[in-house]
């Protein structure tokens, strides 16, 4: 197996995220549930061109949130207009937690709870 298929196959392996947001719970008192899929480096470079800009901008928070953001089948919570809101009318401090989350590579223990 050529290092490449290894890297392509180690990455696929992360497989979809999640995690709960408690300050957002349903009409049940039950939390939200953000998936997501890992971002790539494509999509990082796309959102962060300047690898200069820090990550604590809130749009740069809310455009990966709007961007990666999934329910549990698969479709996108939020739509690119939904960004103003995000940015607006959101506390930021979630939206932080969710972009962080989305941004992070998951650990060797998190890859092992999905198995």
């Amino acid at each position: 197996m050529k290092v490449i298929d290894r890297a392509k196959e180690h990455f696929a392996s992360f497989g979809t995220q999640s995690m709960e947001v408690e300050e957002w719970t349903d009409e049940h008192g039950k939390p939200t549930t953000v998936y997501w899929t890992p971002l790539t480096l494509g999509e990082r470079h796309k959102m962060i061109p300047d690898a200069s800009v820090a990550f604590k901008d809130i749009s740069l928070m809310a455009t990966v949130v709007v961007s990666k953001a999934l329910d549990k089948s698969g479709n996108k919570l939020f739509l690119p207009e939904d960004i103003l809101g995000l940015k607006h009318k959101v506390d930021p401090e979630v939206i932080g937690k969710i972009a962080n989350q989305i941004c992070a590579t998951p650990t060797p223990q998190e890859q092992k709870k999905k198995s």
